[in-house]
């Protein structure tokens, strides 16, 4: 999370492949829902030849197996190091396919803003969701931000996201946005105190959900 209501990210035109893809593994490695953080999960990432794992000491089902199967979808080859749909997993060399991904929209949004942001560098693809979308408000932040660095999301009421092939990220300078849940307490303070209080860096127009507070 940005702790900061501004920071700006400068020169993200010439952003490769190889690191968005190693952010996306990233993603699948270091990510778990919020209504799995109170179990303490203790984690050892171990770079080797055959990629990356991740060993969980605890035995959770972390919902991460939804990601994983749309990567699998477009070609990547994660493999579970014990059993299927369980942590520990690793990453291997692969190269993802333009194509069609199906997704469950019941479990995170996150998972599909993940597919939404690689889809430009690896060609056109087409999300359905299986199942009513989820935290709506963050996949409009997600198409939004895309569209600010020139790339067109078609969304058709959230059952289907179509990026078209042939894009690429463009962009030399992005200012991003402070995050409104926590400026939502000085809207708080506002209200209650009958005062009036100045929150920079906050669009009237944003697409975060907390500005229906």
């Amino acid at each position: 999370q940005l702790h900061a209501l501004d920071r700006e990210v400068h020169d993200v035109s010439d952003v490769s492949i190889e690191a968005l893809q190693q952010q996306l593994t990233n993603m699948i490695l270091t990510h778990s829902e919020q209504e799995h953080t109170n179990s303490q999960l203790k984690t050892q990432i171990d770079r080797t030849k055959k990629g990356l794992k991740k060993n969980v000491i605890d035995n959770v089902h972390l919902r991460d197996k939804d990601l994983v199967d749309a990567l699998r979808q477009l070609g990547a080859k994660i493999e579970y190091l014990d059993v299927e749909g369980y942590p520990p997993v690793r990453v291997l060399p692969s190269k993802l396919s333009s194509g069609t991904v199906k997704m469950n929209g019941t479990v995170s949004s996150q998972y599909a803003s993940a597919i939404l942001m690689i889809a430009p560098l690896i060609g056109e693809i087409t999300i359905n969701v299986i199942g009513g979308q989820i935290s709506k408000p963050y996949i409009d932040m997600t198409i939004d931000t895309m569209k600010q660095f020139g790339v067109t999301v078609f969304n058709k009421d959230y059952k289907k996201y179509t990026i078209p092939g042939d894009q690429k990220y463009n962009i030399n300078q992005y200012l991003v946005e402070g995050d409104v849940s926590s400026a939502s307490y000085f809207f708080a303070i506002a209200a209650l105190t009958k005062s009036v209080l100045t929150v920079k860096n906050i669009k009237p127009d944003s697409k975060q959900a907390d500005m229906r507070f």
